[in-house]
C-alpha cells in the first residue's frame, strides 16, 4: 500500500500521521507512546499467516489462537473510543478462558499519534494489563496500514519463538511509567500468553489472545 501526496496531507490535517519534525533524523520520527510522539510514520509493511485447525498431524503450530473479538462502534473520524478498545480485550478475553493477569505480554497498537497513544494506555490499564511486558512494534517497522495488524502478529510470534521481546525505538520519555515496557534494548522473556492489538479508523477494533505453543 502507498500513499499519494494528498492522503499525506489529509492525514496529517487529521493529527494522525508525523509532522517533519525530524526530517533530518528519520530514525528518531516514530516515537509510539513517547511524550515527543507527533503521529505515525508510514512503513510499507506486508506479511502471511497460515492457521489450521488443532490436532492436524504432521504440522507444528508456533502458536494457539485461544480467543479473539472485533467491534466496529461507528466512532467517527480519527478519534479513539476507549469504550470500543476496552470491549474486544475484555471479550478476546473471556472467550480465551484467560484473566488479564495471565497474560504476560501485549504487542500494542501503538499508532504513535496523540490520542491514539494515550486512549490505549487508559484502556490497558483498565482491563488490569500494568503488569505485562509491552513494545512497540512499530517503533521498528512504521505503520503499514492495511498490514500491519497482521505484521504484528507476526512479531510477537517471532519474539514467542525467540523468548526475547525487541526494543521499543525512540521510548525516551513513556507517556505512563504505569506500564511495564521494554525500553531501548531488547529484553529475554519466555512469553506464555500474548494479547496483539489493531485499532482503525471509524472504530474497528481487534484483539487476539495466543498462547505460546512451547510454554506447554
Amino acid at each position: 500500500m502507498d500513499l499519494s501526496y494528498w492522503e499525506c496531507q489529509g492525514l496529517r490535517s487529521l493529527g494522525a500521521m508525523g509532522s517533519d519534525r525530524y526530517h533530518d533524523q528519520p530514525k528518531r520520527a516514530y516515537r509510539p507512546f513517547d511524550r515527543n510522539r507527533d503521529g505515525f510514520i508510514f512503513g510499507e509493511n506486508c506479511g502471511a499467516i497460515v492457521v489450521e485447525c488443532p490436532g492436524r498431524a504432521g504440522t507444528h503450530n508456533w502458536s494457539t489462537l485461544r480467543g479473539w473479538a472485533v467491534g466496529v462502534d461507528g466512532h467517527r473520524g480519527p478519534e479513539p473510543s476507549l469504550e470500543g478498545e476496552i470491549d474486544v480485550i475484555k471479550r478476546a478475553l473471556a472467550q480465551s478462558g484467560l484473566d488479564p493477569q495471565d497474560l504476560d505480554y501485549v504487542n500494542p497498537h501503538g499508532s504513535g499519534s496523540i490520542a491514539g497513544d494515550k486512549t490505549e494506555l487508559e484502556a490497558l490499564l483498565r482491563c488490569g494489563l500494568a503488569h505485562a511486558r509491552i513494545n512497540t512494534s512499530k517503533s521498528i517497522l512504521g505503520h503499514g496500514l492495511s498490514a500491519a495488524g497482521t505484521v504484528e502478529l507476526i512479531a510477537a510470534l517471532l519474539q514467542a519463538q525467540a523468548g526475547r521481546l525487541h526494543p521499543s525505538l525512540n521510548l525516551d520519555d513513556p507517556v505512563s511509567l504505569d506500564l511495564n515496557w521494554v525500553g531501548g534494548h531488547a529484553v529475554e522473556h519466555r512469553m506464555r500468553y500474548a494479547l496483539c492489538l489493531s485499532f482503525g479508523f471509524g472504530g474497528i477494533n481487534t484483539a487476539l489472545c495466543i498462547e505460546n505453543s512451547d510454554h506447554r
